[in-house]
């Protein structure tokens, strides 16, 4: 085992070993925070920190299982917003024998779930709330004029329409004249 010195007084010098590579990308599928592996490891959070820059291995690791764990839930959050089926085993007894019997089960689509969707769409392309000062409406940090809107999806689309967000200038945007009628633009 190697040793790495620590420089920060009142911290033991914590020790390396190769297979927290191995085991760094479990912890991070589970969803475990730089404080749960500086946990799970024995270190303080800031050897983590210098353990990823210092072996690239672990930090490609720890990387991968954070992607893997992040598709994982963001694939759960699609499925709940849009409901989907799966078959459920039931045990009933008829006449005094026991009967196993796959039943097919629908879980509707849960609209907070859209709606967690829509706000994280909304953090990635760089959306904000709007606010009314003084009697005023004005866009925070937005000019919809500018915006891309073929990356959206028709339900997106609808919402802006029944948001009050329909009214899009063509000439500011690349987008062909069916999207622009799907907007309610002019």
């Amino acid at each position: 085992m190697n040793e790495i010195p620590n420089k920060r007084v009142g911290y033991p010098v914590a020790k390396w070993n190769p297979e927290f590579i191995k085991r760094v990308k479990m912890l991070m599928i589970l969803g475990a925070t730089d404080n749960v592996l500086a946990a799970a490891f024995g270190v303080n959070v800031h050897t983590i920190h210098y353990w990823k820059k210092a072996h690239p291995d672990f930090l490609e690791e720890y990387n991968n299982g954070k992607v893997k764990m992040l598709s994982e839930v963001a694939m759960a959050l699609v499925q709940r917003a849009i409901g989907y089926e799966y078959d459920e085993e039931e045990v009933h007894v008829v006449r005094g024998e026991v009967q196993r019997i796959v039943v097919k089960k629908h879980v509707k689509a849960d609209s907070w779930a859209a709606a967690k969707i829509l706000h994280l769409k909304a953090r990635e392309f760089g959306w904000c709330d709007t606010t009314n000062t003084n009697g005023s409406l004005t866009q925070n940090n937005v000019n919809i004029n500018n915006f891309d809107l073929t990356k959206l999806s028709d339900t997106q689309l609808e919402a802006m329409k029944k948001l009050g967000i329909a009214h899009i200038e063509k000439e500011s945007m690349d987008i062909d004249d069916a999207q622009i009628e799907r907007d309610g633009g002019e």
